[in-house]
């Protein structure tokens, strides 16, 4: 099935819901998007999907200028981030380009970055109440694997393929370099991703096969967080919203 296809270029600020319903595929390639302000000074963001206002179930990129701050926060529901350029700081230590950090429920911090500026892919409000686990880690093979989600670098050569079982629970892939294309088993779809690109599937039952490109590819791969309580919620949450 094809994915949906959001290239929103720009959308009304606060943007209580934004790709909230989970069980719709989405595909937005972000180059073709634009960075909004946030209420931090010198901190943007795109935003990838949506539950909340300014504290909400979230996916985002965010940019922080050169020197920017962002105010100490308690994470209600927990935090994971990919640094995908520049040096984040907390108070708790510094992280470079290709560093992976879980920050669990209850956790605080205090970011900023310095005159090289940052560039993440955070999620917040997403983990399980259970989860306890703190992770800061270089971002290669797995990166975190509680026996019902698991996210992981994946790195193919040139024209590596890789072939995917059908997909249960979710997945969801963010191209950090490189590009693939991926088709289904019979070939009857094909779809090319370059750098930048953010996919969510739900559920897939078709098995896929996906071909790096010229210059490889370096993904970002979370599986097994889309479950159907998550989108039983998410369909509520939306319900909620169209009778407010």
């Amino acid at each position: 099935t094809p994915f949906c296809i959001e290239n929103h270029l720009s959308h009304p600020f606060p943007m209580p819901l934004l790709n909230t319903d989970l069980s719709k595929d989405c595909f937005i390639r972000t180059s073709q998007c634009s960075f909004e302000s946030s209420p931090s000074k010198g901190v943007l963001r795109l935003m990838l999907d949506r539950d909340g206002d300014e504290v909400a179930r979230c996916t985002t990129i965010v940019k922080y200028l050169p020197n920017a701050s962002f105010p100490e926060h308690t994470h209600t529901g927990g935090e994971e981030f990919l640094v995908l350029h520049g040096t984040f700081h907390d108070n708790h230590g510094s992280y470079p380009t290709g560093t992976y950090v879980r920050n669990p429920i209850g956790s605080k911090h205090k970011p900023h970055v310095n005159e090289d500026g940052c560039v993440i892919l955070v999620k917040l409000r997403q983990m399980r109440h259970q989860e306890n686990q703190l992770i800061r880690t270089d971002a290669s093979g797995e990166l975190f694997n509680d026996g019902h989600e698991h996210v992981s670098i994946v790195n193919l050569r040139p024209g590596q393929t890789w072939n995917v079982e059908p997909c249960h629970d979710g997945e969801e892939i963010f191209v950090i370099k490189g590009s693939f294309v991926q088709m289904d088993d019979k070939a009857s779809h094909r779809q090319e991703y370059i750098k930048g690109d953010w996919v969510r599937c739900f559920n897939s039952e078709e098995k896929r096969v996906r071909i790096a490109g010229d210059s490889g590819v370096s993904l970002w791969v979370k599986c097994g967080h889309i479950t159907e309580d998550a989108v039983v919620h998410s369909l509520k949450r939306i319900a909620q919203h169209k009778d407010s």
